[in-house]
């Protein structure tokens, strides 16, 4: 049997109602059981627990709502005998204000309800009375299946003081204790959040999270990390409902204005986002390729990190963000860029060359490798008499290159030549990235023999394979 959009709903709750949804999967049995005036009766417990739940889940008192006030509705909400009307009154605001004469003003609005919803709750908290006491009233299935899709919406509607908070830390602790790295925590915390939170509201919730983050001293380019977390988490969200699409395209225009968030750091981390960023602002394709022109034409200046991914990703992207002038702008870049790589660079772009290999072939078809090679042999892979502190800086490049174009006659005779040198004159950097390299890519050390062996036969080698220090068999004495 399919299950029921109730049970789908409970599900993709998690643990929000952990302490009422007892009395929802009730509700459901009863259904199922054909007895539809106790299903009736228990959604509707389930609806009042609900609320009262996420109200006590509230550790401290929000501002704007007096101590006096809220002390008062967390009694109420505790009655035993009396809780569950108390908490409709509260949200209707009726019968309240006699019980608070004492006090001398009335109780601050602690519930923010659409003014469209109270008379839906007093509907069907009329029909839970008829459920209870009306014997003459026929119950069926579709005044239940009418209450819980009732539930689903009212309780993404209601917004209680101070809840949002709740959420706010309970991100940020989950930050503070996994980094970006427990997208399942994180992916579930966000959704329960955005049950409560509206797209309009959205950029001061994270407003708040980043405050909070500031708080816990958590450095600058950790919460630049959060950010694109959240985005890449909308981004799986919008996969599966369009609605979240909107979250999306606040987070990008809430980045766009904040002055203390630089742009091209948040593209960089997540190179995807860059279509919803030129949506918004359309010439920041343009400011890429300035940059990357500024970079390249500096002799003393390494590409950053984070400009090289989004770079890659506009090339991806093309024609349809970019005009034919700044499209061959771009081609004549890119041929450039490999005098600019460092590890630094480097394994931003690598991660992006491996979930997108058709950008291996727009870069191979731009000259890329071509003079990636040729960096390689004249800056990284260098006997004594060359910069080691160049090569060092660079030491992941040979390896990378090597995955994506293979190895060719030209590296291995190098590889060979500058490893084996018996006073150990190479750069050592490189010499570790490469035997760590073969070491974990057997079928590329295979490779490298293969080629070794023609160019020894071929009298280009005078070296053995022991003798290199790259050797991931290398015999020891």
């Amino acid at each position: 049997m399919r299950p029921l959009e109730i049970e789908k709903w409970i599900e993709s709750r998690g643990r929000q109602y952990e302490n009422s949804q007892g009395l929802l999967i009730e509700s459901i049995i009863a259904y199922k059981a054909g007895a539809y005036r106790a299903a009736y009766i228990m959604g509707w417990l389930f609806f009042v627990s609900a609320i009262k739940e996420r109200f006590l889940k509230i550790p401290h008192c929000p501002q704007g709502i007096s101590e006096e006030s809220w002390k008062l509705v967390k009694e109420w909400f505790t009655d035993e005998d009396s809780w569950d009307s108390n908490v409709v009154n509260v949200i209707l605001n009726e019968n309240i204000k006699k019980e608070h004469k004492k006090h001398k003003k009335e109780i601050e609005k602690i519930f923010h309800v659409p003014k469209d919803l109270p008379t839906l709750i007093k509907a069907y908290r009329k029909y839970r009375n008829i459920c209870a006491h009306g014997k003459d009233y026929n119950i069926s299935y579709s005044h239940v299946e009418a209450l819980w899709g009732f539930i689903i919406d009212a309780l993404s509607k209601i917004a209680i003081a101070g809840e949002i908070e709740v959420f706010v830390n309970r991100l940020a602790d989950i930050f503070e204790k996994f980094g970006s790295d427990n997208d399942k925590l994180i992916a579930t915390s966000l959704y329960q959040a955005l049950q409560l939170i509206s797209v309009e509201s959205f950029s001061k919730f994270l407003d708040m999270l980043n405050n909070e983050l500031k708080n816990k001293n958590m450095p600058e380019m950790t919460r630049y990390e959060v950010t694109a977390k959240l985005y890449e988490i909308l981004q799986n969200f919008s996969k599966r409902s369009p609605e979240y699409r909107k979250y999306s395209e606040e987070l990008i225009k809430y980045i766009l204005q904040k002055d203390d968030i630089d742009i091209q750091v948040f593209a960089g981390l997540y190179p995807e986002s860059l279509r919803d960023i030129l949506t918004q602002r359309p010439i920041y394709a343009e400011e890429i390729i300035g940059l990357i022109e500024n970079t390249l034409r500096e002799e003393e200046k390494d590409i950053p990190p984070y400009l090289l991914p989004q770079f890659l990703e506009l090339l991806l992207m093309g024609p349809s963000y970019l005009s034919s002038d700044s499209l061959d702008k771009c081609r004549k870049l890119v041929k450039r860029i490999p005098y600019k790589l460092t590890d630094w660079s480097i394994l931003e772009a690598y991660e992006l060359l491996s979930r997108k290999p058709e950008l291996v072939k727009i870069l191979e078809e731009y000259g890329f490798f071509e003079t990636f090679k040729r960096v390689l042999l004249d800056k990284v892979i260098v006997p004594k008499g060359h910069s080691f502190t160049i090569a060092n800086e660079r030491s992941l490049l040979p390896a990378i290159y090597i995955e994506y174009k293979g190895l060719d006659e030209d590296l291995v005779e190098r590889i060979s030549i500058v490893f084996s040198d018996k006073d150990e004159h190479y750069p050592y950097d490189v010499r570790d990235a490469l035997e760590a390299y073969f070491n974990k890519n057997p079928e590329k050390w295979n490779e490298f023999k293969n080629i070794f062996q023609k160019l020894k036969e071929s009298g280009k080698l005078r070296v053995s394979l022991n003798e290199i220090y790259i050797n991931p068999e290398k015999e020891t004495e």
